[in-house]
């Protein structure tokens, strides 16, 4: 298993997507409205949108997995009860491959598609290299809030603008902050004891919070001429509704 994560995504799916709930999470979250987003914002056909998403994913994770690596390893060794999230020894010759495989891929993908000359590419990936390097070496927990934030920003966003023009940028980022950030941070929050709010856990949490912030998204809506929100919205609706109802008719 410690040499199968060396390769590009599996390391992902090896410390973090290694349960049927944290796998689904990330395909209803992040994965489905990321290819609408692409397939509607960049006039793509469906399989179309799915495969461009998919190469992005693939070089956004390229760079990821190596700020996961540092968190797993070397952050985890010095916090008290840090979560050993990969159960192996890295090695300097291990750590020296993973990054090297990761790093090739990455610019192999950039270079493929034509995105060395993209100066908001570059930047972007500038970016999400010095804050995974602040998260990774602030200690304090209410500090990394900020780190934290930009780092799910990211998360959510590279992937679709590998192949989305960068003007919707600031639009992803609003999409991402209602339907995706506003609940990876509360559970970040809790996670780190810095947040008492039992109604989380409740099963009609996400479906009263996204139907909460109609408003909202229909002013967007109107003021961009995007209607794409609207129907991201009413997507959430359906699979928040859909997890409350079954909740609710499940057995005790």
């Amino acid at each position: 298993m410690k040499y199968f994560a060396l390769i590009p995504i599996v390391y992902t799916f090896v410390t973090r997507l290694n349960t049927a709930r944290e796998f689904l999470y990330v395909v209803a979250t992040q994965w489905i409205p990321g290819v609408w987003l692409v397939s509607r914002l960049g006039h793509f056909d469906l399989p179309t949108a799915a495969g461009l998403y998919a190469i992005g994913y693939l070089a956004f994770m390229c760079v990821y997995e190596i700020g996961y690596l540092a968190n797993d390893t070397w952050d985890a060794s010095r916090q008290p009860g840090g979560r050993q999230r990969f159960p192996f020894a890295a090695s300097p010759a291990f750590v020296a491959v993973f990054v090297s495989l990761r790093v090739a891929l990455w610019v192999g993908i950039s270079l493929a598609f034509g995105r060395l000359n993209d100066q908001s590419y570059l930047l972007l990936y500038a970016v999400l290299v010095v804050v995974f390097a602040l998260h990774n070496i602030l200690i304090q927990n209410y500090l990394r809030i900020a780190t934290f934030m930009q780092l799910a920003f990211i998360r959510y966003s590279a992937p679709i603008m590998f192949s989305v023009d960068w003007n919707y940028f600031v639009f992803i980022l609003f999409v991402c902050t209602i339907f995706y950030l506003n609940f990876r941070m509360l559970a970040y929050l809790d996670a780190k004891n810095l947040l008492s709010m039992p109604e989380r856990k409740s099963a009609s949490f996400g479906i009263f919070q996204t139907i909460l912030i109609a408003p909202l998204v229909l002013l967007v809506a109107v003021v961009t001429g995007e209607t794409v929100i609207v129907e991201v919205f009413g997507y959430f609706v359906v699979v928040y509704g859909a997890y409350a109802l079954r909740s609710r008719r499940a057995p005790e």
